[in-house]
């Protein structure tokens, strides 16, 4: 199971982590905010073709995104979504909103709204669909390396 991958990644790389299991009290809200007693916002990892180039969004589970201003934001020629097959040419373990924006596993570049970098942690799928990790923030920005993204992602 994917989830058992990114734990190891996790532990390999020494930062400190919280498991939750979607299922429980403290799982976050479906409707993208945290759950009581806990900060920061539910991300939502998509896989986007920039430039002909896969890549992955993260950006707050209750915002959408408009890909035209995205592309003007991150100064690109164009931003499609790619089908499945062409996904999981290259994420062979791909699963449709479950992927999580540790975009280093894939080799892809990540793009992180810019909301998301202003909270204290970072709540995300962990490859399943019953499992979540939450982390310091600070401690995602080291290890991802995302490009913010100012524009593109917009609030409900």
């Amino acid at each position: 199971m994917l989830s058992h991958q990114i734990y190891a990644y996790l532990d390999q790389a020494r930062v400190p982590y919280q498991r939750i299991e979607a299922t429980s009290p403290y799982s976050p809200s479906p409707a993208g905010h945290s759950s009581p007693g806990h900060s920061g916002l539910i991300s939502k990892t998509v896989v986007l073709e920039i430039d002909n180039q896969l890549a992955l969004l993260v950006f707050p589970a209750n915002h959408r995104v408009d890909l035209k201003e995205l592309c003007r934001s991150i100064r690109c020629y164009s931003i499609t979504l790619p089908n499945d097959a062409r996904i999981t040419s290259s994420i062979h373990d791909y699963q449709r909103d479950t992927i999580t924006p540790l975009g280093n596993l894939y080799g892809l570049d990540v793009y992180l709204a810019e909301s998301l970098s202003q909270q204290p942690d970072i709540t995300f799928r962990a490859g399943d669909q019953n499992e979540l990790v939450r982390m310091p923030y600070d401690q995602f920005a080291k290890l991802v390396e995302p490009i913010i993204v100012r524009y593109g992602c917009l609030a409900p």
